[in-house]
């Protein structure tokens, strides 16, 4: 089975996103295609499309698009950069700009994919901070039920078609949407694929992302921290209201009195309030917290 893999990315950052761009066409094979868009300014996007065209020259390399969107959110522009890739690609990774990949990862994830089976939608990759995973999903070959919930957008491979026949990204969740619903996007995503008949494996590769919450007593930080639980909660309230996802209100706290956090992030009471205060209104809001205006700063 041929696989083709592109890269879906949306970014705000024109030197993370370039750096992304390069460090993709170091990779053997190179991809199928790259496609690019960008919420910037209108200085920041020339930056990036001109580093990119320099970095493509040098590569030889010619699959690929960047373009200059005015709106904002991730999950918006991640459907803008979704639409310009061929229909020839069968396979898009969803990588944030500050996501690498590892050495050899295309030729690796080729290879998995190749024996990927034909009911399998989306396969979730291994997320890695410094020497240690931040999310570990390689354990279990097929993902269900609260598993799922370990997949990040920046470490998902999709079939290309029935992300979009699923109708791509909500783009009232995730980074920079307008309403208090800042994550949760990937995951709502995948249980839409899923919806469709598919099933959601793992393969044992990684991606490198970066540290979380370095100044974990930020008001920004909490605020962050609360908007992205509300998503979180919004997606549970959505697709997985069970006794365990709502077990995940108290999660965060749990996690904060057992002195367990994630690698790559830093964790305090008031960040863990933050989160499980978030989980709860986002399941109590419903989609209605897609809705309520955020009133605060574009980040993703």
């Amino acid at each position: 089975m041929t696989v083709a893999i592109g890269l879906v990315v949306a970014s705000i950052r024109p030197d993370e996103a370039a750096a992304q761009f390069e460090s993709v066409l170091a990779q053997m094979p190179l991809p199928a295609y790259v496609s690019i868009a960008f919420q910037g300014s209108d200085q920041d996007f020339r930056q990036l499309r001109d580093a990119v065209r320099i970095t493509a020259d040098n590569a030889g390399f010619t699959d690929y698009s960047v373009v200059h969107d005015r709106g904002q959110g991730a999950s918006r522009a991640r459907n803008i950069a979704l639409a310009n890739v061929p229909e020839t690609v069968t396979w898009v990774w969803t990588p944030n700009d500050t996501t690498r990949p590892t050495e050899q990862f295309l030729q690796n994830l080729s290879h998995s994919l190749t024996t990927a089976t034909e009911d399998v939608g989306v396969v979730g990759l291994n997320y890695r901070v410094g020497d240690r995973f931040r999310r570990h999903v390689s354990t279990n070959k097929e993902l269900t039920g609260w598993q799922v919930w370990h997949v990040i957008e920046p470490a998902t491979v999709w079939r290309r078609d029935h992300l979009v026949r699923a109708g791509g990204f909500d783009e009232r969740i995730g980074p920079g949407s307008d309403g208090w619903t800042q994550a949760g996007e990937g995951t709502d995503a995948i249980y839409r694929v899923t919806a469709r008949g598919l099933t959601v494996s793992s393969a044992p590769l990684a991606v490198m992302g970066r540290e979380q919450h370095l100044d974990p007593r930020s008001k920004f930080q909490r605020r962050k921290e609360f908007y992205y639980a509300v998503g979180v909660g919004c997606v549970i309230r959505r697709h997985y209201l069970t006794l365990r996802g709502l077990l995940a209100i108290v999660t965060p706290l749990v996690n904060w009195a057992i002195g367990r956090s994630t690698p790559g992030e830093s964790r305090t009471l008031s960040l863990a309030l933050a989160a499980s205060s978030g989980r709860f209104l986002g399941i109590v809001l419903g989609d209605r917290a897609c809705r309520i205006d955020r009133r605060t700063e574009h980040w993703h």
